[in-house]
């Protein structure tokens, strides 16, 4: 099995925060605001 790695880009990571979890997991529920997120010049986290 083969991986690649890569930056995240602000989509992906705006995705994955509004994920929702169901007990007893709901500990892993990101709670950020749209400005939490800080990309670089080419949109990468």
């Amino acid at each position: 099995m083969n991986f690649q790695f890569r930056p995240m880009t602000r989509e992906e990571a705006e995705e994955i925060a509004g994920w929702q979890y169901e007990e007893p997991y709901s500990f892993y529920r990101i709670c950020a605001e749209r400005d939490v997120f800080a990309a670089d010049e080419r949109g990468h986290l």
